[in-house]
């Protein structure tokens, strides 16, 4: 019985081959895993994967150009101007790890026979929001790098006259750095909000239509009416609305008018069917002379909204 137990724990202990393991992983290439969709893909997948060329071919030039830098300036600074280059070249290594990493990983795994020991230690970017969010680690990494520059910059002022090679090149890749910074983040703005943002700016920058007119008009009387927000006015209060807004109603008409506006005889006069009532007659006033406008001259009549059947 125990030999078939010891048995059992070392087929339970053999360990799978690298094939059955990456088969036994979670699927993160799934669309549904991480709430990727085709929107998403088509939104971010051009800016993530081919618009990182760009910063890995400056990455190149300022590893080879500061690595020249650090082993050929002359003079001193009191400043450490070579550390600041130094981590900028470091970045530039960890963001040419991260690109690289996108196009080449690969699965790989520690196997120690000895010690029956075999385990996945790095795999493949299977998801584009990990890289999204190695690219954003970096940038953050770069952000904190080309604030302490910029602090050394500023105090190592003398430097340029003492050692104009390094002080010169650190001034270019602080440069660099935050106008490739600010660059990213607009065009991520752009990406994310540009929608949202065009609108808003055209609904700010657009003439008002008639219809706008006549709402803020109309809410505009009413309101001086119906101080405490209720929506509701009385019938006498509705006759002064409509006298304040110019419009001129025989008196023989108003009971007339008024109980259309309040069919159940309530005495309240609701704002919704009163405002209707009012761009009715406006368009009606409208199509029989567009030029006319009730601004400064008396309305139409009541006579020009209500037929002889009313």
């Amino acid at each position: 019985m125990s030999s078939s137990r010891r048995s059992r724990r070392a087929r339970s202990k053999k360990e799978k081959s690298p094939e059955e393991t990456i088969a036994a992983a979670p699927d993160f290439s799934s669309l549904e895993a991480y709430g990727e969709d085709d929107d998403f893909y088509r939104k971010w997948s051009g800016p993530v994967l081919l618009g990182s060329f760009l910063p890995a071919i400056f990455s190149l030039l300022i590893i080879f150009s500061g690595q020249l830098i650090l082993n050929s300036f002359e003079g001193s600074c009191g400043y450490p101007l070579d550390g600041f280059v130094s981590a900028q070249v470091a970045v530039c290594y960890l963001y040419l790890l991260v690109f690289t990493w996108v196009y080449m990983g690969d699965n790989i795994f520690i196997d120690i026979p000895a010690f029956s020991f075999k385990r996945q230690i790095l795999f493949p970017f299977k998801s584009l929001r990990w890289v999204m969010g190695a690219y954003a680690a970096v940038g953050f990494v770069l952000f904190i790098v080309a604030i302490i520059g910029a602090a050394i910059l500023s105090l190592a002022i003398f430097c340029q006259s003492t050692s104009p090679q390094l002080y010169t090149f650190s001034l270019f890749l602080v440069a660099i750095d935050w106008i490739g910074m600010f660059i990213t983040v607009a065009y991520l703005i752009k990406t994310s909000f540009g929608g949202q943002i065009a609108q808003f700016i055209v609904e700010k920058t657009k003439a008002e239509s008639v219809s706008d007119v006549e709402l803020r008009i109309f809410k505009k009387k009413f309101d001086e009416i119906d101080l405490e927000g209720t929506g509701k006015v009385t019938r006498e209060n509705a006759q002064k609305i409509i006298q304040n807004l110019g419009i001129f109603v025989p008196e023989e008409e108003m009971n007339q008018l008024l109980d259309t506006l309040d069919p159940g005889q309530t005495d309240i006069v609701e704002y919704d069917p009163f405002f209707q009532w009012f761009q009715a007659l406006s368009a009606e006033a409208d199509e029989r002379d567009p030029a006319a406008r009730r601004g400064g001259q008396e309305g139409p009549s009541a006579e020009d909204y209500y037929s002889d059947d009313d």
